[in-house]
C-alpha cells in the first residue's frame, strides 16, 4: 500500500513514476528519489493503514501504529528516564507510550537515521523536539482514524503549508 501512495505522490507532483525504480538508500537506509534529491518522502503502516507524507525540500518523516495492548515495560530502555517516567505515571500509560513512541519514530524518519540514532537525547517541549542538534516540530494527526496514532515531522521554519488527501479502497499493485 505504501508504495501505491507513493506513486500517487509523484503523479501529483508530475513525478514519472518510473522513478520507483531508482529509489536509493542514505547510510542509515532511508529511502530517497536517486534522480529527485528534493523530494523527501516517508512511509509508515500498521495494521490496516499505511500513509505516505511527502515533502519538497525539506526533511520529513510520519509514524502510525494501531493502539493495541502490549507489555511496555518492553520498550523502558529505549526512553530517557524523564520520558519512561512521563509515560507511566500519566493517566493512561498505553496511550502515552504510543503518543512518545510515534513521535520518535517520526523525529528520527526526518532526520534520518531511524531508531538507531540517539533517541534518549530527544528533547521534548510539546510539539517542539530537539534531536541531533536540529529543532523539529511534531504534528499529532487526528483526523485519520482513533484506533491509531499518527505523528509527522518536519524542520521548525516560518512558512509551511501541510495537506493530506484520503485514499481509500486501493488494490495492492
Amino acid at each position: 500500500m505504501g508504495y501505491t501512495l507513493l506513486k500517487s505522490a509523484l503523479e501529483d507532483h508530475k513525478i514519472p513514476t518510473k522513478e520507483l525504480e531508482n529509489i536509493a538508500l542514505s547510510e542509515f537506509k532511508k529511502p530517497y528519489l536517486e534522480n529527485y534529491p528534493d523530494f523527501n518522502f516517508s512511509l509508515s503502516y500498521s495494521k490496516n493503514l499505511s500513509l505516505c507524507a511527502i515533502s519538497q525540500g525539506l526533511e520529513i518523516g510520519i509514524d502510525v501504529e494501531k493502539i493495541e495492548k502490549i507489555e511496555i515495560e518492553d520498550f523502558k530502555s529505549v526512553f530517557s528516564t524523564h520520558i519512561w517516567e512521563k509515560i507511566i505515571q500519566s493517566e493512561s500509560p498505553l496511550i502515552s507510550f504510543y503518543q512518545y513512541w510515534t513521535t520518535i519514530e517520526a523525529v528520527t524518519k526526518a532526520n534520518g537515521d531511524g531508531i538507531v540514532g540517539p533517541i534518549q537525547d530527544i528533547e521534548f517541549n510539546e510539539q517542539k523536539i530537539k534531536y541531533n542538534n536540529k529543532m523539529w516540530l511534531v504534528e499529532e494527526i487526528k483526523e485519520i482514524d482513533n484506533d491509531y496514532k499518527i505523528h509527522l515531522c518536519y524542520p521548525i521554519i516560518s512558512n509551511i503549508t501541510i495537506c493530506y488527501k484520503r485514499i481509500l479502497n486501493l488494490k495492492s499493485v
